[in-house]
């Protein structure tokens, strides 16, 4: 071991001896997948491709297992082959197939491909993603429908396909009512969007009334879905028109409306619905029916609605019925319930109607035009109309003889005759009546009228706007009646009856007397405005009344440009009147008492405010009224008087000028003469809140404070507990009543 080269070799072998020699790796293979990832429809399977790629040698069975993360087959989730065979050192490439049981939940899955040939195992992995069977959903909008017998009704089917669905769809009704069909019967879905499918439900005349939950079924090869619809089948039949002759039903009473040439023309649908126990609905398409039959049954002539009959048009505009001033159009016979809606009835001839009804009776959305007598005629029984306009009928455009009538959103306009004629019993709501030639309205029965314009019809009888004779009953509250005249009396309304205002305005409108009211009747005002008439005498109201809480101004007349007669005045406001005779403000008779009022600013030859005549001998009374600020242009510029009258004081009264007034006056007055008239300094006329224009005091004012709560009373002895605005008499702060229309608050 001393020799340097002995040392050399030692150290040799302690190296070899050390690093031994190389060693070989053992024989494997490699994985790969492709695809990777994988979506399979439940009970359905997919393929990917397996290379499996041998090393140093390996050669054998190679058995495959799908596993999760955890290691664990999945049930229902397979591979196969399960197994190949490697032979050579080539790569081995293997469709797989990757099966899903029908029971797999939809998931997805995070798979490994496990590999286990000799001692060697290897691992793959694989998504796989399991979706539900191809299928679809169904909805239907609405999913209720209401329907006539013999209508059909429309749905809207959304079919949504579900996992690559495509095919024909059959469409059913399960176990439907008699009568019930549905279409279309099939559908077909080419693509992944959904599919959208009107569907119609018709029944016939045979479907029995009721409420029914009905099953769609919708089915493709295996597939079946389903959804319920509630169909509500009403008891009326329904008949359409397909025809614009005028021909009859071949067969009365056999639920079909069919004339000879199997035609449903209008009279065979209401001949036909005459002779059934049922309700019908008779629906007209847009056209011109014209009545051509002659005769006076149900075969000729008008037509006899005698069963319980709805007519329904297309339109006003639309669906017109034409009696070619030959025939009336409709009537309707007591006892029966009719409904018409959505046409015109015009031209029926004199001594005929649009419609006479002596049952119960339906108009919406109906024109009444053209026909030379009344367009309606209510003989009795109920009459129920909205959204009507009655225009250019030559009589009237709607006669009540008896009955009742409720008239709602409607127009009576430019009629001949008169616009309405009621010797019933009648309400108005919302309509407007005018320029009708007859007059606007006459009454003899019950009338109320509720947000109602009267305006520009024309009468050379009494009542241009309204006429109320008689014992009829008229009550107006919140209506405008305007710009009417007539050659004789009352301009706006002339009434005979009982005549209640509430709420109104009677403006612009003229007369011989009575510009804006004429009565002779029993005529109560309240919160109402009466301005802008004019007359021969009473410009704004000729007669006696009750008065309260009103405005009459800006009248004119020869006598009484404001007010001409009697009547009862509590906080009333006459102003800006004028007269070229006597009485700018107010022409009095003997019935006249006034109380809590003022006039001011009138004008007349003679008494400017107040003009009193008494043949023999008579009073007019005044308590806590403002008669100041008028003119004359000959005598009494605030008041005066004919023959033997006077005017007397019941207390608190202010007078301008007494000068020509013959006024009786008490210690508690104010009075002014013509050398030193009285003031009451006022505010010009203007809205001050409250229904009508009144003159505000000025703080100032003589007027302000000077009647005592006791005294706080008209000349019954009634209290004036509020102004004409609705302010409290007296007010608090105060403790005394102002003078005149309006409490100073």
């Amino acid at each position: 071991m001393g020799h340097p080269f002995t040392r050399m070799l030692a150290a040799a072998g302690l190296l070899l001896l050390l690093t031994g020699c190389p060693s070989t790796p053992p024989p494997g293979f490699t994985l790969a997948l492709n695809p990777a990832s994988l979506t399979v429809t439940q009970g359905n399977s997919g393929t990917t491709q397996l290379t499996l790629t041998p090393q140093n040698g390996f050669a054998g069975t190679v058995n495959l297992a799908l596993v999760d993360g955890s290691g664990n087959a999945v049930p229902g989730i397979t591979v196969s082959p399960a197994s190949l065979s490697v032979t050579g050192g080539s790569p081995v490439n293997q469709a797989l197939t990757i099966s899903v049981a029908s029971g797999v939940a939809v998931n997805t899955y995070n798979l490994k491909l496990r590999a286990t040939g000799g001692s060697q195992t290897r691992e793959a992995g694989l998504t796989l993603t399991v979706q539900g069977a191809p299928g679809f959903t169904l909805a239907l909008s609405p999913s209720s429908l209401s329907a006539l017998r013999n209508e059909s009704k429309t749905t809207q089917l959304t079919l949504t396909p579900q996992n690559g669905f495509t095919g024909t769809v059959s469409l059913s009704l399960v176990n439907p009512p008699a009568g019930v069909t549905l279409s279309p019967n099939s559908l077909t879905v080419s693509g992944p969007g959904s599919v959208q499918q009107p569907l119609t439900l018709a029944t016939s005349a045979g479907t029995p009334a009721g409420s029914y939950t009905l099953t769609l079924k919708a089915t493709s090869g295996g597939l079946e879905r389903t959804v319920p619809l509630s169909l509500t089948v009403d008891p009326a039949l329904l008949f359409t028109v397909n025809t614009p002759a005028d021909t009859v039903d071949a067969t009365p009473g056999d639920q079909a409306c069919a004339d000879s040439s199997q035609n449903c023309s209008l009279r065979a649908a209401v001949m036909e619905a005459n002779h059934l126990s049922d309700p019908v609905v008779v629906q007209i398409p847009a056209g011109i029916y014209t009545l051509t039959l002659t005769g006076n049954d149900e075969g000729g002539g008008d037509l006899d609605l005698n069963g319980n009959i709805t007519l329904r048009g297309a339109g006003q505009a639309s669906t017109i019925l034409d009696g070619n001033g030959t025939t009336g159009l409709i009537k309707v016979y007591s006892g029966k319930t009719v409904r018409i809606e959505g046409l015109t009835l015009r031209k029926a001839p004199n001594n005929a109607f649009g419609v006479f009804s002596d049952g119960n009776l339906t108009l919406d959305g109906v024109a009444l035009k053209d026909n030379l007598d009344a367009g309606a005629y209510i003989n009795g029984g109920t009459a129920t109309l909205s959204n009507v306009t009655v225009s250019g009928n030559g009589k009237n455009g709607i006669f009540v003889n008896g009955g009742s009538l409720t008239l709602t959103d409607s127009t009576l306009s430019d009629n001949p005759g008169t616009g309405l004629r009621n010797y019933g019993t009648a309400t108005l709501t919302n309509v407007t009546v005018s320029g009708n030639g007859g007059g606007g309205i006459l009454n003899t029965g019950t009338l109320t009228l509720t947000n109602v314009t009267v305006s520009g019809n024309s009468t050379t009888g009494d009542g241009g706007g309204i006429a109320n004779e008689y014992s009829g009953t008229l009550t107006l509250t919140n209506v405008t009646v305007s710009g009417n005249s007539t050659t004789v009396d009352g301009g706006g309304i002339a009434n005979s009856g009982t005549l209640t205002l509430e709420g109104v305005t009677v403006s612009g409108n003229r007369a011989r007397n009575g510009g804006g009211i004429y009565n002779t009747g029993t005529l109560t005002l309240k919160d109402t405005t009466v301005s802008g008439n004019s007359a021969t005498n009473g410009g704004g109201i000729a007669g006696g009344g009750t008065l309260t809480n009103v405005t009459v101004s800006g009248n004119s007349a020869t006598n009484g440009g404001g007010i001409y007669g009697g009547g009862t005045l509590t906080n009333v406001t006459v102003s800006g009147n004028s007269a070229t005779g006597n009485g700018g403000g107010i022409y009095g008779g003997s019935t006249l008492k006034v109380a809590f009022s003022t006039l001011t600013n009138n004008t007349a030859s003679s008494g400017g405010g107040l003009y009193f005549f008494a043949y023999y001998s008579g009073s007019v009374p005044l308590k806590g009224v403002i008669l100041a600020g008028n003119t004359a242009t000959s005598s009494g510029p605030d008041c005066s008087g004919g023959g033997s009258y006077t005017i007397t004081s019941s207390g608190y009264n202010l007078v301008g000028n007494n000068a020509d007034c013959n006024f009786s006056a008490q210690g508690t007055d104010l009075v002014g003469t013509g050398s030193s008239p009285k003031d009451p300094q006022l505010n010009p006329l203007a809205d001050n809140g409250g229904p009508v224009q009144t003159h505000l005091p000025q703080s100032g004012s003589p007027v302000l404070d000077q009647v005592p709560p006791s005294a706080c009373t008209d000349l019954d002895g009634n209290s004036v507990a509020t102004d004409a605005r609705g302010v409290s008499r007296p007010q608090p702060q105060n403790g005394k009543c102002d003078i005149g229309a309006v409490e100073r608050d």
